[in-house]
């Protein structure tokens, strides 16, 4: 057991018995960015405090290879016996809450139930952005509404709220008008098999078996416009031919992923497009492992969760120099200007030509990523779970 490992649990096992309650809609039905982070937090706090007891309140179970740990002890879940599911996790869910006898309610994604202000159960709230705010034109007018007054709601009724990062904490005092002694700042941390080293033979064997290229960019993120996958294949159609290398998109189908299909292959670069749809989740850390680069373009991120897993593996980021991007990078991250086509190409064209400052990147970002290693995540939230306890 590391050091950093067994000093978080002797601070954890000074605990007293805690009854935890987590909002795991997204435990269940979600698997990219919010589903990733309930799941992520919740595996590391069950294996870092038996002082903890872990109660799941979700509105629907789903069994699947991913969520099947968390449907065992020492997890231990509720799910209500309704048909308006919607309702008892906006309101009903309270009394479950009461019933349980629950010592502290986490809201995992930017949600709490009505009514917990009024009980003796001290909450927090987890903020991972406001693109809402950012990004108007990713949501449609009523449901941008609603999510708006459902995320104002529940910082002005959380006994605390989260931010998973600096910019994140800012656009909340902007927005909501929330004193900034509320906000409390806690990192994101990734699946730990990010963390485990990847042989570069394992790499080797992996992209021989799926016939893939060995000299690759790497893009992981959603279809979407916000994300700029778009803006980024124009910018390697600007590369000079010499320097062109493939580049591997992990994203979901879409709309938006045709468009940038369609003119890839009117300027005849459709070759250099590798959609990974069939990639099973244990196979991404060997394809960060072995990418030249991670490139992630966005536009606004709330933290931007694949530049730490790209750092964890080794390679090197470019990012945009805007919202928590700089936040994620650190050191490991070349940033560039996402809204500017010439500055994502002169950005590659850096990057591609110059092995000396990949590997200086390489070498610096997983020092600086270490900062969001579980240990170092987990005693924060234990510290602030027994302090809102405490509170109440």
């Amino acid at each position: 057991m590391s050091n950093c490992l067994l000093q978080m649990c002797t601070f954890a096992s000074m605990a007293k018995q805690l009854k935890i309650g987590f909002d795991a809609k997204r435990v269940f039905q979600n698997f990219t960015g919010l589903g990733n982070f309930s799941r992520t937090l919740l595996n590391d706090l069950s294996k870092a405090d038996s002082a903890l007891d872990l109660h799941l309140f979700a509105p629907k179970k789903i069994e699947t290879q991913r969520t099947a740990p968390f449907l065992q002890p020492p997890f231990q879940t509720f799910f209500p016996d309704t048909i308006f599911r919607s309702a008892w996790r906006t309101r009903s869910m309270v009394k479950d809450l009461i019933k349980e006898k629950v010592n502290v309610y986490h809201g995992l994604s930017h949600e709490l139930p009505l009514g917990i202000e009024k009980t003796n159960i001290a909450s927090v709230v987890s903020m991972h952005d406001l693109i809402i705010k950012a990004d108007k034109k990713q949501f449609k007018w009523l449901d941008r509404k609603i999510y708006d007054l459902k995320f104002k709601s529940s910082c002005e009724r959380a006994d605390k709220i989260v931010a998973i990062s600096q910019s994140t904490k800012s656009d909340i005092i902007e927005h909501y008008r929330v004193s900034e002694d509320k906000i409390q700042v806690i990192y994101q941390t990734c699946h730990h098999q990010f963390k485990e080293e990847v042989n570069r033979k394992e790499v080797a064997k992996y992209l021989a078996s799926k016939n893939l290229p060995t000299e690759y960019l790497l893009y992981v993120g959603s279809a979407i416009p916000r994300k700029n996958l778009f803006r980024l294949v124009k910018a390697i159609n600007q590369l000079p031919k010499t320097l062109r290398v493939p580049l591997f998109v992990v994203a979901g189908k879409s709309k938006y992923r045709d468009k940038v299909l369609e003119y890839a292959t009117k300027k005849k670069i459709d070759n250099l497009l590798f959609f990974m749809d069939d990639l099973e989740f244990t196979d991404l850390p060997k394809l960060y492992r072995g990418a030249l680069a991670t490139v992630y373009p966005s536009h606004y991120e709330g933290f931007g969760l694949p530049i730490v897993e790209s750092l964890f593996c080794h390679t090197p980021v470019l990012t945009g120099n805007n919202s928590s991007l700089p936040e994620a990078g650190g050191p490991g991250a070349l940033l560039i200007d996402s809204k500017s086509t010439v500055e994502i190409t002169r950005g590659l064209q850096k990057l591609l030509e110059d092995e000396a400052l990949r590997k200086s990147l390489s070498h610096a970002g997983h020092q600086y990523v270490q900062q969001f290693h579980s240990e170092n995540i987990i005693k924060q939230w234990i510290s602030l779970y027994q302090e809102l306890a405490a509170s109440k």
